[in-house]
């Protein structure tokens, strides 16, 4: 009878996702991401685990010195930019120092493991059952963000939360939520960027890797590893532009976006004579790294991108550099790696890759925090007690 209404619960939270997804696009179904993060944080300030010390704090001061120097100082200051996008760079470090007071309690009347995996799994078969019926009868109840060309088979889709979850794959497999996982690894072949696929082949090392050796869960781990790795050379042999679309920009800097930014953002460091504070320092929250000339685009959409691209680096290791400086950038990677003590090489070789692509500020990477964060604690608090 719980799981019975547990479902029609969760099931009625993915309705309501997809239904706002479909209705206001891609951007807004932020604003109730967003609106999640704060309702997070809230409960656990409640619960009295929000957990700030150290040189978490220090990290916290000198984004908030540099911020309100940016506030006086730059012209295009946006305190509306740092609530859509950049205020979830520290947030989600302090979301990731918690996780661990979270994991200490396995009798949390909200986080407990078990109702998170319950959440996954509900949320991830109802989003997969809106797959296949797209693909079957053609219902468009999936959001279909662009396809290759006119005549690909291969469409791309946006599913809110997906990527967080996948962070989660190592408990959700050795709690045996075998379907799940599958699923997971299935959608994830369906989203908008090819980082997610890193992600779930990523994790699902993790997972093996943390699971105890011989047992049923890390074999399993092992199998839909083999299987993921099949299905991706069999994409690669059917659909190599998928693969090599991101290659070709790299190596061809100008149709790079990423490089563009990068390229922007030298040119900020170096446009007066506070390069070295810059540099050390950096710009805090709220302030563009660029500006672009805008008076001349007609559409909305077109235009609130193009103000948006003003104020992110979709490259993570730049844009740490940006917002905080290398003394800044420093703290962040320091209490990232600290947060999971013997983990850290794990930690390590996932950030490098993935700062590539991605950038520490948005609402997803507060999700994506808190995922990680209790994923690890989790098998450091069970290691523990063994």
């Amino acid at each position: 009878m719980e799981n019975k209404s547990q479902f029609i619960f969760f099931f009625s939270i993915t309705i309501s996702i997809i239904l706002l997804f479909n209705f206001f696009g891609t951007r807004e179904i932020n604003i109730l991401l967003a609106l999640l993060n704060v309702l997070t944080l809230f409960y656990l300030f409640y619960k009295r685990k929000i957990k700030v010390n150290g040189i978490l704090l220090i990290f916290l001061l000198l984004l908030f010195v540099t911020t309100f120097i940016g506030f006086f100082y730059s012209s295009k200051f946006s305190i509306w930019q740092i609530i859509r996008s950049h205020i979830w760079l520290p947030l989600s470090l302090i979301i990731l120092k918690s996780t661990s007071e979270i994991v200490k309690n396995d009798n949390d009347s909200f986080f407990e493991i078990n109702k998170i995996c319950n959440f996954i799994k509900f949320y991830t078969i109802s989003i997969f059952i809106f797959c296949v019926s797209d693909i079957i009868f053609k219902t468009n109840f999936s959001p279909n963000m662009f396809y290759l060309s006119k005549n690909s088979l291969y469409f791309r889709y946006y599913y809110p939360l997906i990527e967080p979850f996948l962070f989660f794959l190592p408990i959700l497999i050795f709690k045996n939520y075998k379907l799940t996982s599958i699923f997971l690894i299935i959608l994830s072949f369906l989203t908008v960027t090819k980082s997610i696929i890193f992600i779930s082949l990523y994790f699902l090392i993790v997972a093996f890797l943390l699971l105890e050796k011989g047992s049923n869960q890390k074999k399993f781990a092992i199998k839909i590893f083999v299987i993921t790795i099949i299905m991706l050379v069999i994409l690669f042999i059917f659909k190599s532009e998928i693969f090599f679309d991101r290659t070709y920009n790299i190596l061809n800097f100008k149709y790079s976006s990423r490089f563009e930014q990068i390229s922007d953002f030298k040119h900020y460091l170096s446009e007066n004579d506070f390069e070295l504070i810059k540099l050390f320092f950096g710009t805090g929250l709220g302030s563009p790294y660029r500006s672009l000339d805008l008076f001349y685009i007609e559409d909305i959409y077109v235009l609130r991108s193009l103000v948006n691209l003003q104020y992110d680096i979709e490259n993570g290791i730049v844009a740490l550099v940006f917002h905080c400086g290398l003394i800044g950038s420093f703290f962040y990677m320091a209490i990232l790696l600290n947060s999971f003590k013997k983990y850290k090489i794990i930690i390590l070789l996932f950030i490098i890759p993935i700062f590539v692509g991605t950038s520490p500020i948005g609402v997803n990477h507060f999700f994506e925090m808190f995922f990680l964060g209790i994923s690890i604690n989790y098998f450091i608090y069970k290691n523990k007690k063994l």
